[in-house]
């Protein structure tokens, strides 16, 4: 029992670790997954180079290979069944926090109109203080095309505050890849 309440508090510990990720997936509901078996990568489009460093593309592809095969998918370097396009944007967030500091006290004073007696009495003094930040929010999409017929069959796409840690933010990519992943179809056995 003690062993199973620590495996507990540890499996919370991890999960608090993961940013939270929004996710929203969309499929064309008249393609039958079960006809796909195999999969490649499209090279990532030049315009992101300058945004995301070779080591996390690298990291993604990796973690979409993996979380593909996973599912039972087969991953091949050309002529596959589907074809992940993968793209990311960065986006500049403004957020602002509000801090109110109300100091009085009941006692006695005037109160509602009905003369004396116990209540809260006028007076006091109250401040609010604003703080305006920003921070980056990455979208990480994910695009499936069928690849005979040359169209979008599933989209995922996963937002995320970024972090100032570039560390961080690559010991994340599996798991951001793995959430935009959930939903997608699993190979059904036969």
């Amino acid at each position: 029992m003690r062993k199973l309440f620590f495996l507990a508090i540890v499996a919370i510990g991890f999960s608090a670790c993961q940013s939270a990720m929004t996710v929203v997936t969309d499929s064309d509901k008249s393609v039958d997954f079960n006809e796909y078996r195999t999969f490649q990568i499209l090279p990532w489009p030049e315009e992101l180079n300058s945004l995301v460093s070779k080591t996390s593309q690298v990291l993604i592809d990796q973690s979409i290979k993996e979380t593909l095969t996973r599912y039972g998918y087969t991953y091949v370097d050309q002529n596959a069944d589907m074809v992940v396009s993968t793209y990311v944007h960065i986006d500049e967030e403004k957020g602002v926090t509000a801090y109110n500091n109300y100091y009085g006290s009941p006692g006695y004073g005037y109160y509602g109109g009905f003369g004396y007696g116990y209540g809260y009495g006028y007076g006091g003094v109250s401040t609010t203080t604003y703080q305006e930040y920003s921070y980056q929010v990455g979208s990480l999409i994910l695009d499936i095309y069928d690849q005979k017929e040359k169209k979008l069959v599933w989209q995922g796409i996963g937002r995320a505050h970024l972090s100032d840690n570039v560390q961080k933010i690559q010991r994340n990519i599996p798991g951001y890849v793995g959430q935009v992943l959930y939903d997608f179809p699993k190979v059904k056995t036969k």
